[in-house]
């Protein structure tokens, strides 16, 4: 197995991570509600594709709120919202529906249909990749995760019944990296459980590895079914960690300065995050989907029993602030990688901006 060590960054001198703490700690002990959104889609679009989008992202490079709906066929809408103000930027209605998924710089998003394409989020353009480099997968329909770093690279992954396939492409060459076909008897969590907040599929925030989950065939119907984790290297293409387990959270992964590289999620009631190559569990807390962590692996946020949100410096043990007074129990939560918003995004189609107030007075607080 190749030695991962080189991939965390040095270590910082102590006194260096006591300021490094200190700054963590501040913005989010004044956080409050900036901005609520309300009435995202035009009402001529609610009764075909409804009030709530499919998919909701952050655009860190801009600090853009991107939301799309779809009705899985033939329509679709797009748009972005400024994290500062809480307005609208743009919004358009598309022909297509399409799967996304954007880079931590939210300029790249996929979209897997048969026509793959390219979407600029401040533009809300979709273009046709370059036909000379046209990624020609061999899975039209199926899901699609874009790493977080600045590679060009995407992985699609499809499931019929025990049979998943994933194929990792290089989206500017047009190349195919490598292509793994499972026949074992693991299955994709998602072709069981369409609602679960688990991932099934995720890059390191280096693009250094591909991460798949599966759970065991036979033990789909329980909710601590033992499942089976693969950890691909991404420039050799070689399956360098599996393990099987009935502790495997997966909502994304992070990398830690010290830590380096973590899973995190939830698993029963309990938020965990774990060493991604030794299983080790470093953090376990009670909570409930959704949940998020910084790509640097310092903070960790997720839902209580009551929707609210607890937001933690989870090396430190120490719950940095709760933002309450959630309406209704939540479908998405990200932290932005600047670390001065959080958005909620809530079952009444409502989604709220949180920020310190002093440093964003565009608007009054809503």
């Amino acid at each position: 197995m190749p030695d991962f060590s080189s991939n965390a960054p040095t270590p910082s001198p102590p006194q260096q991570r006591k300021a490094e703490d200190r700054w963590h700690h501040l913005p989010f002990s004044k956080m409050q509600c900036l901005y609520t959104i309300e009435n995202l889609l035009p009402k001529e679009y609610v009764q075909d594709l409804g009030s709530n989008p499919g998919y909701v992202a952050i655009s860190n490079d801009k600090s853009l709120l991107f939301c799309y709906w779809n009705d899985g066929d033939s329509q679709a809408y797009a748009a972005t919202y400024a994290l500062s103000t809480g307005e609208e930027i743009s919004s358009q209605s598309l022909d297509n529906s399409h799967t996304l998924s954007l880079g931590s710089n939210g300029k790249i998003g996929i979209s897997n249909d048969y026509y793959p394409h390219q979407l600029n989020v401040e533009t809300q353009e979709f273009r046709l990749f370059d036909s000379e480099t046209n990624p020609q997968t061999n899975l039209p329909n199926s899901s699609v995760v874009v790493c977080p770093s600045e590679l060009p690279l995407a992985a699609f992954w499809e499931h019929i019944g025990p049979r998943t396939e994933i194929e990792l492409w290089d989206y500017e060459r047009g190349e195919q990296c490598f292509r793994y076909v499972n026949t074992e008897t693991y299955q994709s969590a998602n072709s069981f459980d369409p609602d679960s907040n688990s991932k099934e599929l995720c890059f390191s925030p280096d693009g250094s590895l591909l991460i798949a989950k599966f759970y065991f065939k036979d033990e789909h119907a329980h909710q601590k079914a033992a499942c089976c984790l693969k950890v691909w290297d991404t420039f050799s293409a070689e399956l360098i960690y599996e393990t099987t387990s009935n502790l495997q959270p997966m909502s994304g992964c992070s990398q830690h300065p010290q830590d380096g590289f973590l899973l995190y999620g939830v698993t029963g009631e309990q938020v965990i995050i774990q060493a991604l190559l030794n299983d080790k569990v470093l953090f376990s807390q009670t909570g409930n989907a959704p949940c998020h962590m910084t790509l640097d692996g310092q903070i960790i946020a997720f839902c209580t029993g009551n929707s609210d949100v607890e937001v933690w410096n989870w090396k430190q043990n120490q719950k940095l602030t709760t933002l309450s007074n959630q309406s209704e129990p939540l479908l998405h939560l990200e932290v932005s990688q600047d670390q001065e918003f959080i958005i909620t995004h809530s079952q009444d189609g409502r989604i709220k901006i949180w920020g310190v107030p002093e440093k964003h007075h565009e608007k009054d607080p809503v």
